[in-house]
């Protein structure tokens, strides 16, 4: 695989272990007996980006410590660097925050923090149909069976995007969808940069959701694409 050095690829690791009843923070849990950073760092690798950033929020020297004592063990060649979440008010911001890794590469690939078993082969698939269409950005979805809790694909009749709709947001219409948004994106991040300052804080949290950056480029007239697995497993 040719190294793209016009793609970075951020990963999203900022997260608290809440579900999971532990104070360690969520990339930090293992999984087939390393870190799930691990496995996904190793994946980020093998799509052979110009540079990988890590974004770190919830005991954020924790997770750059662990991150940089172990790049040598997990065979991570590829240069890291770390950027902090310094308020954590949803995925919005962690993009903003990230802005300055981003923006020195045509594209960035975001890749969530807690999904370790998302394959190389996968995301280069994904890379390619955003290349190919010129697109400002694509998300990758999958069908499931039981959508509760994940964001909404909406589409059109033409099978177009229209845009992201968080669970709690749904009415009993858009709830049957059984699309729903991965949490991972490739982004144009010209692109990304001049949405983000548009992003209005949402729900009772007020938080920032990156989520709603598709519906604004597609206000702006620019191509969102849709990259759908064969499977969520």
């Amino acid at each position: 695989m040719v190294a793209k050095k016009n793609m970075c690829v951020l990963v999203l690791a900022g997260g608290k272990g809440t579900r999971m009843k532990s104070d360690l923070p969520k990339p930090l849990h293992k999984v087939s007996g390393n870190e799930m950073l691990c496995h996904i760092l190793k994946t980020a690798q093998d799509l052979k980006p110009a540079k990988i950033g890590v974004l770190t929020g919830h005991r954020a020297e924790l997770v750059k410590e662990t991150v940089q004592q172990n790049l040598q063990k997990w065979g991570i060649n590829t240069p890291v660097d770390f950027i902090l979440q310094r308020e954590l008010t949803g995925s919005g911001t962690a993009a903003k925050d990230s802005m300055p890794f981003m923006r020195k590469f045509a594209n960035a690939l975001i890749l969530a923090g807690d999904a370790p078993l998302i394959k190389a082969d996968t995301l280069s698939k994904l890379i390619q149909k955003h290349n190919k269409a010129k697109a400002a950005c694509t998300v990758f979805t999958v069908d499931i069976d039981n959508p509760k809790g994940y964001g909404r694909i909406v589409k059109d009749s033409k099978n177009n995007f229209i845009k992201i709709v968080e669970d709690s947001d749904a009415d009993a219409q858009t709830a049957a969808i059984k699309e729903v948004n991965s949490g991972m994106y490739i982004f144009d991040t010209k692109a990304l940069a001049a949405a983000l300052p548009l992003l209005r804080p949402q729900g009772p949290k007020k938080e920032y959701y990156l989520t709603d950056v598709l519906a604004l480029l597609k206000q702006k007239g620019l191509r969102v694409e849709v990259f759908k697995a064969n499977d969520f497993l």
